[in-house]
């Protein structure tokens, strides 16, 4: 009866392990997010190379949440503001010329 409360044990606390040792990479994974961390690679990269006319070029990003960016976004001389999530990209609005509201 022993053994068996031993192995009982050993056993529970090795699968609590794997479930939060689970839990912990999941985190890890979720904490960049692929668009974001292409994104800043992106603006990183644009710095050094001279854009061309019609390149997309990202202006300015603000985190909004964890896993949720604005950005400004201008390509071929019309800027927009997107919003950069896990779910995908989606355009809130065009910029005006002095950038100062979306219209």
């Amino acid at each position: 009866m022993g053994v068996y409360l031993f192995k009982l044990v050993l056993v529970t606390l090795f699968v609590g392990g794997l479930a939060i040792g689970a839990l912990w990479l999941w985190r890890q994974a979720q904490r960049k997010p692929a668009t974001v961390a292409m994104l800043r690679l992106f603006t990183e990269r644009s710095s050094s190379i001279v854009p061309t006319e019609g390149a997309l070029r990202v202006d300015q990003w603000v985190p909004v949440g964890m896993q949720t960016k604005i950005a400004v976004v201008t390509y071929r001389q019309q800027s927009w503001l997107i919003a950069l999530s896990r779910n995908g990209v989606a355009v809130i609005g065009d910029v005006a010329e002095g950038g100062d509201h979306v219209a």
